[in-house]
């Protein structure tokens, strides 16, 4: 094999420049603290190290969602324990006007109270996020949710399309609950309602109804029971169950008979039914489960003037309805918060989880690119040394010449 000054010196150097590039990239490695600096170090670890990046990209971006329901979840919890206080400040209300002795001015007093409470409820209804955007209008952030009408009357414009976050990899947590499943909407057992027709002219005043059969077949229909007079003075009245479509047989009505069964209720009367007076029975009706419009009913009722019988009645029987519509409220508002608080649970519980998942996607994947600075150090001292025998090497090679033996 001939060998020529040119090819020792091209290999000499060849050697010397390859133990400075591995050198080069330890010392590349041990500056950025990384094993695998580019894809050619370890391809295979680049490839899972790549996958775990992504999964990591992922968990972070669910923690932002969760960050995010989190906030808009303590939003509304603090709105509905501001709506709770609220109905139950009502209560105490109507409590206070029921009182028989009081008078016109004390009930006008108890009515702007009242109003006041009126007022409040209506603004948080409509109450905004940090973005001016409204929490409980449904899909329509951008809509005011509950709208007053000329007499005082709310009514709501949102939608029901509960908004979703995406909290973790398998699961959509509702945000903000619609305004019409808060201030509208009443519990599975919600409790009956009474209320008197239009147009009433006697004195009658209502009590309950009060279940004494919930087995009973026709429990949980609605119905209406109308009073009628003979001409002679006496009384009857029918039971209509509105649900069904049927009506009962005319029944003797007196102050000393003045409890009335049916469909499982007892309704107790006090006072006198003129004829052509009715009242209406029912659970889960849309116009009795708007706790503040039922508010204002009693703010108008207590505003009316007590000269006669007949707005005595009229008055106590629209307290009793309104005592038990914010009952019913009350107890949707306390289940509606229930399932907030559930919630911020179940964020505090992915949250955790998420973290525990965070951690062991950087460990894996300093397991993957991260460098052992021991034995990185150990390397560049050999390669240290390497280099510097070959530059050694070199050195002596390039004094070389085969003119040196002729």
């Amino acid at each position: 094999m001939r060998l020529s000054s040119a090819s020792i010196f091209n290999n000499s150097l060849s050697a010397l420049l390859d133990q400075q590039a591995k050198r080069s990239d330890i010392g590349m490695q041990m500056a950025t603290g990384r094993r695998v600096v580019t894809a050619a170090d370890d391809p295979s670890a680049a490839s899972q190290a790549l996958t775990t990046r992504q999964a990591m990209s992922t968990t972070e971006q669910h923690a932002a969602s969760r960050t995010t329901a989190e906030r808009n979840l303590s939003l509304e919890e603090t709105v509905l324990d501001n709506v709770t206080v609220s109905i139950q400040s009502a209560q105490n209300l109507i409590v206070q006007a029921g009182n028989g002795s009081l008078s016109d001015a004390d009930r006008n007093s108890i009515a702007t109270q009242l109003e006041s409470v009126y007022q409040q409820l209506v603004g948080l209804s409509n109450s905004t996020d940090g973005n001016g955007n409204y929490i409980f209008a449904g899909a329509q952030s951008g809509t005011k949710p509950f709208e007053v009408d000329g007499t005082g009357r709310v009514s709501y414009q949102g939608d029901s399309n509960q908004q979703s976050i995406k909290v973790d990899a398998s699961r959509q947590m509702k945000s903000f609950d619609t305004g019409n499943a808060i201030f509208e909407s009443v519990t599975a057992g919600s409790k009956y309602i009474t209320q008197e027709t239009a147009g009433n002219t006697g004195t009658a005043t209502f009590t309950g109804p009060t279940v004494s059969d919930s087995s009973n077949a026709e429990y949980g229909d609605d119905f209406q029971i109308a009073f009628a007079d003979d001409g002679t003075g006496n009384l009857s009245y029918t039971v209509t169950n509105t649900t069904q479509g049927t009506t009962s047989a005319p029944q003797p009505y007196t102050e000393s008979n003045n409890n009335i069964t049916f469909g499982g209720l007892k309704l107790e009367f006090d006072g006198t039914p003129a004829d052509g007076d009715g009242f209406t029975v029912a659970k889960g009706r849309s116009e009795d489960n708007s706790f503040i419009n039922a508010i204002k009913n009693a703010v108008d009722a207590l505003n009316t003037e007590q000269s006669t019988g007949r707005a005595k009645a009229s008055l106590e029987n629209a307290l009793s309805a309104t005592s038990r519509q914010l009952s019913n409220g009350l107890d949707n508002v306390l289940t509606v918060r229930s399932t907030v608080g559930s919630r911020l649970n179940e964020i505090d519980v992915l949250n955790a989880v998420g973290d525990d998942r965070a951690l062991a996607y950087e460990n894996r994947l300093s397991s993957l690119v991260d460098l052992d600075y021991a034995k990185a150090i150990s390397d560049f001292s050999l390669k240290q040394v390497s280099l510097e025998a070959a530059q050694k090497t070199f050195s002596q090679t390039q004094q070389m010449s085969l003119f040196d033996l002729i």
